[in-house]
């Protein structure tokens, strides 16, 4: 994600504070879930089946903490209100006043986003207009943006739902058939990410196979499984929420560059 040290210098000071804060939730947040699983909140099982097939199963032994949802709603607003600063300031320096209805609008039709720009977007200049209709935001145009702004109201009323999602990826290594006179050589772990993450993970649910008559293979060693947390709200359900986090930042930064690079009067 870019550098929010390097947003350009013309950034209004609240824009530039908004967007500070939601980079610095960003890391609380990825603090904060690095300290769950440092509590090994999720296990492996292994057991063989009537079948002969070896099953890996999670256990699962704690929940995320609701703190989670309290860090990701703040640096989900911080990061929507940048772009209301935005508004409020272009509509400033055309020398107009803003009012209660100034803001950066998003919708979810481009039709509903002309309807809404009129007393959203009153009062700034023809070029930030024409900048803020090119980046589209609206579900098919912009639809980071448009994440950004329905999980920012899901917040007002409600905590956001972090759940954990299945393994991010099961590692797997193998021992190379034997060479005479030479050393028995494993392969470097490979780790794959499953095709189907099983979100929300469940407690029990099986997580890797290795059929009987795949058992005779020379695994070198036994699976490696990653887990991630992901948000689950229908808004983005399963979106890994490291992914999540910097999708949402990434698109509010980007409007800002977009619509400071107008060159607008101060």
């Amino acid at each position: 994600m870019p550098d929010p040290d390097q947003m350009p210098t013309e950034t209004p000071i609240g824009v530039r504070l908004k967007i500070e804060r939601a980079r610095k939730g960003a890391d609380e947040l990825r603090d904060a879930t690095k300290a769950f699983f440092s509590t090994s909140p999720y296990s492996i099982e292994k057991a063989e089946e009537e079948s002969g097939d070896l099953v890996y199963r999670v256990r699962v032994r704690e929940s995320p903490p609701p703190v989670l949802a309290i860090i990701l709603g703040d640096l989900i607003h911080n990061a929507r209100s940048a772009l209301d600063h935005l508004i409020w300031w272009a509509v400033e320096t055309q020398g107009a006043s803003p009012t209660a209805r100034t803001s950066f609008p998003i919708a979810d039709t481009e039709t509903k986003f002309s309807q809404m720009a009129v007393t959203a977007l009153a009062g700034v200049s023809s070029e930030t207009r024409a900048k803020i209709e090119d980046i589209k935001p609206w579900k098919d145009g912009s639809p980071p943006l448009l994440h950004l702004h329905r999980l920012d109201i899901v917040d007002k009323h409600r905590l956001l739902l972090v759940v954990g999602a299945a393994h991010r990826s099961v590692g797997v290594s193998f021992q190379f058939p034997d060479v005479p006179g030479m050393p028995r050589i494993s392969s470097p772990t490979i780790f794959i990410r499953p095709a189907d993450r099983q979100f929300p993970l469940e407690d029990g649910a099986e997580v890797f196979r290795v059929a009987r008559a795949a058992r005779s293979s020379d695994m070198a060693h036994e699976p490696q499984f990653k887990f991630e947390l992901a948000c689950g709200d229908e808004v983005v359900a399963g979106k890994p929420l490291d992914e999540l986090v910097a999708e949402l930042i990434e698109a509010a930064e980007g409007v800002v560059r977009e619509v400071l690079a107008t060159r607008m009067n101060d």
